[in-house]
């Protein structure tokens, strides 16, 4: 693992009062615009924030997460383009600080090193973890987590550049104006609803992603195994157990479900215009059922695991189904290693290409729509 073991991320960092003071404002005034929102502005603000705030979500979503941290799927230019445009817009940092800060905390979750330390408490890893001023430079983020990838791209790296420069028109000014312009809003509205509703909310989503819903999971000796995400009530979904398995599968969404929600539905469009390509997945149906099935059966992971074990050795004979006897091999080093989230760091993929990805899992994951076929 290149990494200094004494590093240390979450200990010993300070507030950034300003950041501090930002958060306030963008909450209060946001609360506003959302009032402002629903009994003041005109109907045509409602759909273009509504419009610009998906957008931005997208940026978020399936550019920063999906595609830049876990490196789920490859995209043309344009849309890489588009990715950081619409994470610009979305007024939530540089692209690669985002990507680099949750490469480190799927690395390195639960322990010091995670940025966003669920251990401190849910205030602490959803909101207190963003108002903190960074102790490491960028070379000591570097050997932590590896961002060879991000540093060769130049567009990323000028936007990191420019960021702060460029942030105030893009960011702000023009989508504050447009409403002004075109249809008649009002100063206060635009700038209460598309400024700051609206980075309230991108905000809100770029923190959720990052850290918030690992906080609601249940703790040990709970009703319900320890990785168990709570959050997700109605749906009982081990979306936590598996996107930490397999971070890399591009149908593991932000927000509990597998194979579903709208972020799926557009990259399965753009598979299937041909604008991304080289999707990486794994033949999950028994592992996401095994999953699925802790909380309603109630059975610890370590009995998940070993019917696991059986379903595979079940399928053995299958050509199709090839993965799982690869998956029987290793599940006691890969499995166990990186489903039991115990807080001591085993769990150390951040997604494709991390240099600690074993051979084994790269050749259990089925890559689709490569740039030579098309499964159908």
């Amino acid at each position: 693992m290149s990494t200094n073991e004494d590093t240390n991320i979450s200990k010993n960092q300070e507030l950034n009062w300003f950041l501090v003071l930002w958060y306030i404002h963008i909450h209060l005034i946001g609360i506003y615009g959302f009032w402002l929102l629903l009994f003041e502005t005109k109907w045509m603000t409602v759909l273009f924030v509504i419009f610009v705030t998906s957008i931005n979500c997208l940026g978020i979503t399936i550019g920063a997460h999906r595609h830049y941290a876990h490196r789920a799927f490859e995209a043309v230019k344009p849309l890489k383009y588009f990715f950081l445009i619409a994470h610009t817009i979305a007024g939530v940092g540089p692209l690669y600080n985002w990507v680099c800060y949750h490469r480190i905390h799927h690395k390195y979750y639960g322990t010091d090193k995670d940025p966003y330390c669920s251990n401190k408490g849910f205030w602490y890893s959803y909101l207190f973890s963003n108002m903190m001023n960074s102790n490491l430079n960028k070379d000591e983020l570097t050997k932590i987590v590896d961002m060879r990838d991000i540093d060769n791209d130049t567009c990323i790296m000028i936007q990191k550049l420019l960021y702060w420069i460029i942030i105030i028109p893009i960011t702000y000014l023009i989508s504050i104006s447009i409403p002004m312009e075109y249809w008649n809003e009002t100063l206060l509205n635009s700038i209460c609803i598309m400024g700051f509703l609206r980075l309230l909310i991108n905000s809100s989503v770029s923190r959720m992603v990052n850290s918030a819903i690992l906080v609601w999971g249940l703790k040990r000796g709970d009703k319900y195994p320890v990785d168990d995400n709570s959050i997700f009530y109605i749906t009982k979904s081990y979306w936590l157990n598996y996107h930490y398995l397999l971070p890399w599968d591009w149908k593991s969404s932000e927000f509990g479900k597998y194979d579903k929600g709208c972020g799926t539905l557009i990259i399965k469009i753009w598979r299937d215009l041909g604008i991304v390509k080289n999707l990486k997945t794994s033949s999950t149906e028994d592992i996401r059922k095994i999953i699925q099935d802790l909380g309603s059966k109630k059975i610890s992971l370590t009995e998940a695991i070993i019917e696991l074990q059986k379903l595979s050795e079940e399928e053995v004979e299958r050509e199709n189904l090839r993965w799982a006897y690869d998956l029987k091999s290793v599940a006691k080093d890969m499995v166990k290693a990186r489903v039991l989230k115990s807080g001591d760091g085993t769990h150390d993929v951040w997604g494709w290409g991390d240099k600690d990805q074993t051979q084994e899992e790269k050749q259990q994951a089925i890559v689709t729509y490569t740039s030579s076929t098309k499964d159908q």
